[in-house]
């Protein structure tokens, strides 16, 4: 079966038929995992919900503009999720290496900057890069964690590849 993220009742009838849900919608349809949330909420069957969180942990980070818009939105959503009782576990990866390191982090740049770079703040915090595939990797493995007990709340860094 399949469940559309704009049509409510076939999201509920999709999720009604799995025990973890795994988002992983984009930045730009982060609002729109409050429809999974009450869909999830109305199936009352999940044991697991990893919302689309694959970056840095927003409850622990000090972003500037435009992550900070981001990042506020997922706080957000974390907020909502936790209220709601939903089993959950947030994974953050850090930056994803294959989109940030080939630009210098300049996202949208089809190629390292040749001119410029910009570097916020003093330029000496450290930075940890995650490969993703390592990132889909261990959260399917975290779906079966006999850590990651039913009922069991949490969230984990993934922290195994520097690069």
């Amino acid at each position: 079966m399949k469940g559309d993220l704009h049509h409510h009742e076939s999201l509920v009838q999709a999720i009604k038929q799995v025990d973890v849900v795994i988002s992983t919608l984009g930045h730009g349809q982060l609002a729109d995992q409050g429809k999974l949330i009450a869909a999830i909420k109305e199936a009352g069957n999940v044991k697991r919900f990893f919302p689309s969180e694959f970056g840095n942990d927003v409850d622990r980070v000090h972003a500037v503009e435009p992550a900070k818009t981001v990042f506020a939105e997922k706080a957000k959503f974390r907020r909502v999720i936790e209220a709601e009782g939903i089993p959950y576990t947030f994974v953050s990866s850090n930056f994803f290496a294959g989109y940030f390191l080939p630009s210098l982090a300049h996202p949208g740049a089809t190629a390292p900057p040749r001119d410029k770079v910009v570097i916020l703040g003093d330029g000496n915090p450290k930075v940890v890069f995650t490969k993703e595939d390592d990132i889909a990797t261990f959260t399917i493995k975290a779906v079966d964690d006999p850590r990651l007990n039913e009922g069991f709340t949490n969230r984990f860094q993934l922290n195994f590849r520097r690069l």
